[in-house]
């Protein structure tokens, strides 16, 4: 569910997700606090190609 434009919580818990943009408003990362607050787990976006459906 929204939160905000760029923040993110899981509906069935307090999981919450932010996304990280650049000056050029690209994402960059996802910022995952698996209680809703505290301890940020930082997960860089990955630059390779989605793989085939």
């Amino acid at each position: 569910m929204p939160l905000a434009a760029d923040e993110f919580v899981h509906p069935n818990g307090v999981a919450r997700v932010t996304l990280v943009r650049d000056a050029a408003g690209a994402v960059t990362a996802v910022d995952y606090f698996e209680d809703g607050a505290g301890a940020v787990q930082r997960n860089q976006r990955s630059q390779e190609a989605l793989p085939p459906h």
